[in-house]
């Protein structure tokens, strides 16, 4: 639950959607890289 203004809620989870998209996006790339280095043996 929160409490506060509307607005102030919105921000709150336009900021964390934007850090799960960054965490996501560094996922990937980390995962690209794993799998480029396993292919390389």
């Amino acid at each position: 639950m929160f409490f506060g203004r509307p607005n102030e809620y919105k921000e709150v989870y336009h900021f964390d959607s934007l850090f799960i998209k960054m965490i996501d996006f560094d996922a990937r790339l980390l995962y690209k890289i794993y799998t480029i280095g396993l292919a390389d043996g």
